[in-house]
């Protein structure tokens, strides 16, 4: 088991013209695959396995609509992660730079639960109920009820149950330490 994460403030530099690399290593990753590099010139490789990354980037939209376009990111690797962004500017506000003393404590229970997280390790077991929820609505529901057929969205559809099982582990493991998802956190 190799768990690792990283943050950017902007993933355009990590993502450039020419590195296919970097996203066949987060695809693998995302996916619990061993990766391999092997250099060109000297025989050198590197190796992970049993990754388990996590990797959250900050950007403007207008770079994603680049990278798209550039081909720098594909379905593949967009069809594993949850773009968010704002669509407008959250406040107008000068001085950013001071905090309230409740924003401070906000912050540092922020902190200390997740080096709590850090130290998990195990299995997650989803509740029976939650299971069959899930086996129900992408085996039968979403099958008959899909809202769009575009064969653009053929990967994001085959993996949804994934994303879906992992924003449901994100909101457990924003208020908890154990290792068992509830129905109502797998509720879609």
């Amino acid at each position: 088991h190799s768990s690792i994460h990283f943050a950017l403030e902007e993933i355009s530099s990590l993502f450039r013209k020419n590195t296919e690399d970097v996203v066949n290593y987060l695809v693998k990753s995302f996916d619990g695959q061993k990766y391999n590099y092997h250099t060109k010139g000297i025989a050198a490789r590197d190796f992970v396995v049993n990754p388990c990354l996590s990797f959250l980037g900050g950007t403007q939209p207008s770079f994603i609509y680049d990278a798209f376009e550039d081909k720098l990111v594909g379905e593949g690797y967009t069809a594993r992660v949850i773009f968010v962004y704002a669509n407008k500017t959250r406040f107008e506000r000068y001085n950013t730079f001071t905090f309230e003393p409740d924003q401070i404590k906000g912050k540092n229970e922020i902190i200390e639960h997740l080096g709590k997280l850090g130290k998990l390790f195990g299995q997650i077991e989803m509740e029976p109920r939650a299971l069959e929820l899930y086996r129900w609505y992408f085996e039968e529901e979403l099958p008959r009820r899909r809202p769009n057929f575009h064969p653009k969205l053929e990967h994001y559809y085959g993996r949804k149950n994934i994303i879906a099982t992992k924003l449901a582990v994100a909101i457990h493991f924003a208020d908890n330490l154990d290792l068992n998802l509830s129905l109502t956190e797998c509720q879609l």
